[in-house]
C-alpha cells in the first residue's frame, strides 16, 4: 500500500532531544511512530514536512517544503501517481493557505482518501466542562479564560469535518467522536484510532527500590489546569491529613506552586521521564479536556498503576478496578478515596500494574499500525 504523510517529520531532532521542538508539536511524536511501523511492515510511505527549525540533512527520503511550496514535480507527480491514502497532520499544517487545500482538492478528484488527524477536543461540550474551572494554589495562563480565543479554537476545530466520502477524521477516542457528532459531523466519516505506545522503551523498573512507607504519587501534562491538576492538589492536601505521601507534577508554565511535598519539573528528557514512572508508585491525571493522555499510556506500559478522569480519551481502552481506576471528572473526593485504596494495598497495586502493563502490549505502535490498515481496508 503506497501512503503519503504531509506534517512535521523531523527525525534528527528527537534524537537530539531537542525540547523546543518537542514542546511544539505533540502530535509529531504520534505519527512519527506509527509511520515507522507501516514502513516495517513493508508499505510505501511518501513524506512531505516542513522545513525544520535548524539545518537539516535528510536521510529518510523526506520532501522538504518551504512556506508552504513543494517543487511543481513533486505536486504533478502527486496528481498523475497519487497514493492510496494522504495523511494530514497538525494544526499549522492543516490551515495552510496553500497546499494543504490543494493536496486536499487533488485527493478529492483523483479519489484518494484524504485522512485529517485531530487529537484536540475542543469543542462546545469541552468548552462547558472548563467553565469556571482556575488553577489551584499555583499560577498557569489558561486560553478558555478568554471566551473569544477559545470560541476561536472551536471554529478552527469544525473546519476538520470531511467534506466528502472519501474524507475521514481520524480521533484516537470515542470522547472525541461523540462530541464532534453532537456539533453534526456524520459518524460514518469519523474513525477511532486509539494512540500507541513504545512497550520497548517505557517498561517497568528491573529492580524495584525498598517501600520506605512513602507512597510516590506522579502527575505529567502540559496545560496542567485542563489536565485536572487543580483537584488533584486538593486530593493531595487531603491526602497528607492521613498518609506519608509525596507528588511530583510534570509540566510547563507552573508558577508559584504552594502546597507542601509537591516537587514541579519541567523539560524532562525521554529518559528522565522514564525515571519518573519507574521510580512512582501511582500515576494520576484527572483530566478536564484531552483527546488521549499519552503519559497515562506511557505510565502503564511502566507499570504504574493509573487513576484517570472519565472524560480522559484514554479512558476507553481502561477498565476500572482491573488495569486502572477511573473517577468523576472535577470530583476530588472521588481522588481521595481511589489514592487511599491504592496507599493502603500495595499487592492491588502491584496487581493493577501488571494489568496495566499487559494492555499497554496490545495497544504497542506495530499492532496500532496493523489496526490502522485494517479500518482503511474496510
Amino acid at each position: 500500500m503506497k501512503i503519503a504523510f504531509y506534517h512535521y517529520y523531523w527525525p534528527h531532532l528527537i534524537a537530539n532531544k531537542n525540547e523546543i521542538f518537542k514542546n511544539k508539536i505533540s502530535e509529531y511524536l504520534v505519527i512519527y511512530n506509527l509511520i515507522k511501523s507501516l514502513e516495517n511492515m513493508g508499505c510505501s510511505v511518501i513524506k512531505y514536512s516542513k522545513a525544520p527549525f535548524s539545518p537539516y540533512s535528510s536521510q529518510e527520503n523526506i520532501k522538504i517544503f518551504r512556506k508552504g511550496m513543494l517543487k511543481i514535480v513533486d505536486l504533478i507527480n502527486f496528481f498523475i501517481n497519487p497514493p492510496e491514502i494522504l495523511g494530514i497532520v497538525s494544526k499549522s499544517i492543516y490551515h495552510g493557505r496553500f497546499l494543504a487545500p490543494l493536496l486536499r482538492h487533488i485527493c478529492r478528484i483523483r479519489k484518494v482518501k484524504f485522512l485529517i488527524f485531530m487529537g484536540h477536543d475542543e469543542s462546545k461540550t469541552s468548552m462547558k466542562i472548563l467553565k469556571d474551572v482556575q488553577p489551584y494554589k499555583y499560577k498557569e495562563d489558561v486560553f478558555w479564560n478568554n471566551p473569544k480565543d477559545f470560541h476561536d479554537r472551536i471554529i478552527k476545530n469544525n473546519s476538520y469535518r470531511p467534506r466528502s466520502k472519501n474524507e475521514y477524521t481520524i480521533v484516537p477516542s470515542k470522547i472525541i467522536k461523540n462530541n464532534c457528532v453532537k456539533e453534526g459531523w456524520s459518524p460514518n466519516n469519523i474513525i477511532v484510532l486509539p494512540y500507541g505506545t513504545d512497550t520497548n522503551f517505557f517498561q517497568p523498573a528491573k529492580f524495584i527500590p525498598k517501600n520506605n512507607n512513602t507512597t510516590k504519587i506522579l502527575f505529567a501534562g502540559n496545560g496542567a489546569t485542563r489536565k485536572g491538576l487543580s483537584y488533584l492538589l486538593k486530593a493531595f492536601e487531603l491526602l497528607q491529613t492521613k498518609y506519608h505521601v509525596k507528588l511530583t507534577v510534570v509540566s510547563h508554565n507552573i508558577k508559584n506552586l504552594n502546597v507542601s511535598n509537591v516537587t514541579a519539573l519541567e523539560n524532562v528528557t525521554d529518559n528522565e521521564l522514564l525515571g519518573l514512572y519507574q521510580s512512582h508508585d501511582i500515576y494520576v491525571l484527572p483530566s478536564l479536556l484531552d483527546g488521549w493522555g499519552l503519559t497515562a499510556f506511557e505510565a502503564m506500559s511502566c507499570g504504574l498503576p493509573i487513576v484517570v478522569s472519565n472524560i480522559t480519551g484514554i479512558s476507553d481502552i481502561l477498565h476500572s478496578g482491573k488495569n486502572s481506576f477511573i473517577v468523576r471528572a472535577k470530583n476530588y473526593q472521588d481522588l481521595v478515596r481511589v489514592i487511599s485504596k491504592l496507599i493502603e494495598n500495595k499487592s492491588l497495586r502491584t496487581s493493577i500494574g501488571k494489568n496495566a502493563r499487559k494492555t499497554a502490549l496490545i495497544y504497542q505502535w506495530d499492532n496500532m499500525a496493523n489496526m490502522f490498515l485494517n479500518l482503511l481496508t474496510k
